[in-house]
């Protein structure tokens, strides 16, 4: 399989064109085989399109904005409620945290929480 921009709209909420998302899958799929070809080991073909998706989900949301979806609010009360744990790199976003727990341990290395988006233009 192969992903497409609508799997990682499954996993992101924004309002992106395909010709937008294309460029983070593409991004997500050189991580990926990059860490494949150090690692000298290969994915499975559906975890790996799984970590993709959510990897350039990752990259869209880290790209788009300079905080934590939020998960719920309350204006009155002025609280927020925050998706996930904050950090940097993967831990970021919540699309990041499930590319972490669904690649094997030590995939992403020692840039396990610190993969960035210095390489991914602003959408």
């Amino acid at each position: 399989m192969t992903v497409t921009p609508s799997d990682v709209t499954d996993r992101v909420d924004v309002e992106l064109d395909d010709v937008t998302i294309q460029p983070y899958i593409d991004d997500a799929n050189a991580e990926v085989e990059r860490r494949e070809q150090e690692q000298e080991s290969e994915l499975e073909a559906g975890v790996r399109d799984t970590i993709v998706a959510y990897l350039a989900a990752h990259y869209i949301r880290s790209a788009r904005l300079d905080e934590r979806e939020v998960e719920s609010q309350s204006v009155d009360g002025q609280s927020a409620t925050y998706a996930g744990q904050f950090g940097t790199g993967l831990q970021r976003t919540t699309p990041g945290e499930h590319a972490m727990r669904l690649a094997p341990t030590g995939f992403f290395g020692s840039e396990r929480y610190t993969i960035t988006t210095e390489d991914v233009s602003d959408a």
